[in-house]
């Protein structure tokens, strides 16, 4: 478990610590509005704490706005972290049909764990409010959400293909199915739309993993 990470807390459901209720409400707030429209008013309301709390937790609002981003990527990468040792040995080991399994294994676990948090959606929002307007927090972000897990997979996909793509082809496969995660499990409504489905469950977690699987046999053939 991390060590007092507010996200972990949050997706706990310990809320004793005002601490961890000014980042629950910040998390909200700041992807609605971004860093300069955030109400810190709204955010200490929603909280239940006095307004000064920002300032004596925090240091201030930008402060708490790279707080939140910070804690976002640790929990992120720490929930990342053993799915990152298990695929570097298999990269290691250079077993083709073992690198295929774990790419689905990563992307559907990762689709089932988040599509149940509710939060999921305002830290994507948050994430494309940093892409668009780039702030200091924005290089944390990036490591943790974009380039960790897309060079993750595009050395799993490089192994599963027993090299013949190239390092830039397999990195562009891996951000596109990387990106597509991230539409799945906050159920976007392009998605549902899309596949005519009314939510993610168990049904439509099989049928993802079902394309997912044929086409990664098709790059490994």
């Amino acid at each position: 478990m991390i060590d007092k990470n507010r996200i972990q807390m949050i997706l706990a459901g310990d809320l004793s610590d005002p601490k961890t209720r000014i980042v629950r409400a910040a998390i909200g707030e700041f992807a609605m509005r971004s860093l300069e429209g955030a109400r810190t008013r709204e955010i200490t309301a929603k909280a239940g704490v006095n307004v000064a709390s920002i300032s004596y937790y925090f240091g201030g609002k930008k402060e708490l706005y790279d707080f939140v981003i910070r804690e976002l990527c640790r929990y992120f990468d720490f929930s990342a972290s053993e799915y990152y040792r298990l695929g570097a040995e298999i990269v290691g080991r250079g077993d083709c049909t073992e690198a295929r399994e774990f790419i689905s294994k990563f992307i559907l676990d990762n689709i089932r764990k988040f599509k149940e948090v509710k939060e999921v959606s305002y830290v994507l929002l948050l994430l494309l409010r940093e892409q668009v307007c780039p702030t200091r927090s924005y290089k944390y972000l990036y490591k943790s959400v974009i380039e960790g897990p897309a060079r993750f997979l595009a050395s799993l996909i490089n192994t599963a293909c027993s090299g013949r793509y190239g390092e830039q082809e397999c990195l562009i496969f891996a951000q596109a199915l990387w990106t597509n995660v991230r539409s799945y499990c906050s159920a976007s409504d392009a998605a549902m739309r899309l596949h005519n489905w009314k939510k993610i469950g168990d049904p439509e977690i099989a049928a993802l993993g079902a394309a997912l699987g044929t086409v990664l046999n098709g790059i490994s053939s």
